[in-house]
């Protein structure tokens, strides 16, 4: 009974005792979120670009096909645009779209084009599409095909620069 009591009652050493683990989890929590971010950060720049290959010549030939049929009334010969649509093609189009996901292109395109008939085209038939927008976008060209998996597309991050 010799131990000294603060206002609450309690003795000084076991409210010191409380004070130390608590300060000790907000250290190992601010460390936590500080690591967390770490990763995130170190993630988004291992994150697959447009410059990595991410579509096959054959995929940009035949979107280049279904672009003759389907998107050059409005959209012009080489997708550089018209009055009736804009170009799709050329640096304000990849400034315009720098930074956000080949899934929010393919979005757009499966879900609003071709304008007169919108949806219409088929999720292979989209992601055609898409490559030959990376082709005349002077995207490099890989091995592998452009998936049409809506995961996978948003995954991939269009870039303005290297």
């Amino acid at each position: 009974m010799n131990e000294r009591f603060d206002n609450l009652n309690t003795p000084v050493g076991a409210r010191r005792s409380r004070l130390a683990m608590v300060a000790s989890w907000l250290l190992l929590g601010a460390v936590t979120v500080g690591l967390g971010t770490l990763a995130r950060d170190a993630a988004a720049q291992d994150a697959k670009t447009t410059f990595d290959g991410v579509y096959s010549d054959a995929q940009s030939a035949r979107g280049e096909k279904t672009s003759v049929a389907s998107c050059s009334v409005c959209h012009g010969d080489k997708l550089a645009g018209t009055d009736m649509g804009p170009g799709v093609q050329g640096p304000a189009f990849r400034e315009a779209w720098s930074g956000r996901s080949l899934g929010e292109l393919f979005d757009k395109v499966k879900t609003t084009m071709p304008a007169n008939e919108p949806g219409s085209l088929s999720a292979p038939a989209t992601a055609d599409v898409l490559a030959y927008i990376l082709k005349v976008n002077d995207y490099p060209a890989g091995s592998a095909e452009l998936s049409s998996d809506m995961a996978a597309l948003n995954q991939i991050k269009l870039r303005h620069q290297k």
